[in-house]
C-alpha cells in the first residue's frame, strides 16, 4: 500500500513539475520577446521623430506579451496543482485499498491458522479502516489539488489582465514603459 502511495505522489509531482516549468518557460520567452519587440518599435519611431507614438505602442506590445505570459504561468501552475493532487490522491486510494486488502487477508490467515474468530474480525476491521482511510484521504487530496489549480489559473488570468490594463493605461497617458519590463528576465 505504501509503495502505491509513494508511486502516485512521485508521478503526480513529476508531471506537475514538467507542466509548471513548461508554462513558466513559455511565459518568460513570450514576455521577453514582446518587450524587446516593443523596445525596437520605440527606438525606430524615435529616430524618425515620433517617439511618443512608439512609446505608446511599446507599452501596449510589452504589456500584452507580459499579460499573456502571466496568464500562461497561472495556467501552467494550475494544471500542475491539479495533476499533483490527482496523482497523489490516486496513489492514496490505491495504496489504502491495497494495504487494507493485505491487512484483511493477513488477519483472516492468522485467524484460520489459529482457529481464532477474533483475529479474523480484527484483520477484517483493520483492512476496512485502511481502505476507508485511503479512499477518504485520496478523494480529499484530489479535491484540494483541483481547488489549488483553479485558484492558480484565476490568479494568472487576473495578473495577465492587470498587466495588459496597466500597459494600455500607460500608453494612453503617455507614461514610459516601466524599468521592470526593460531589465529582461528575473527569477
Amino acid at each position: 500500500g505504501d509503495i502505491m502511495r509513494v508511486g502516485g505522489t512521485i508521478t503526480g509531482r513529476s508531471a506537475g513539475l514538467i507542466l509548471d516549468k513548461t508554462g513558466k518557460g513559455i511565459a518568460e520567452g513570450l514576455s521577453f520577446g514582446a518587450s524587446h519587440l516593443g523596445d525596437s518599435i520605440q527606438s525606430g519611431t524615435e529616430v524618425i521623430g515620433v517617439g511618443l507614438v512608439g512609446s505608446g505602442v511599446n507599452n501596449i506590445v510589452s504589456s500584452v506579451g507580459g499579460g499573456v505570459g502571466n496568464t500562461l504561468k497561472g495556467v501552467g501552475k494550475g494544471g500542475s496543482e491539479i495533476i499533483k493532487g490527482a496523482g497523489k490522491g490516486v496513489g492514496q486510494i490505491v495504496g489504502g485499498v491495497g494495504g487494507g486488502s493485505l491487512l484483511a487477508a493477513k488477519g483472516i490467515g492468522n485467524g484460520v491458522r489459529k482457529g481464532d474468530g477474533n483475529a479474523i474480525a480484527s484483520g477484517l476491521g483493520d483492512g476496512v479502516v485502511s481502505m476507508g482511510s485511503g479512499i477518504v484521504d485520496g478523494a480529499e487530496t484530489v479535491v484540494r489539488g483541483g481547488t489549488k489549480g483553479v485558484f492558480s489559473v484565476g490568479k494568472g488570468l487576473f495578473s495577465g489582465l492587470h498587466t495588459i490594463g496597466k500597459g494600455v493605461e500607460n500608453a494612453v497617458t503617455g507614461k514610459q514603459k516601466s524599468e521592470k519590463g526593460k531589465r529582461g528576465l528575473r527569477r
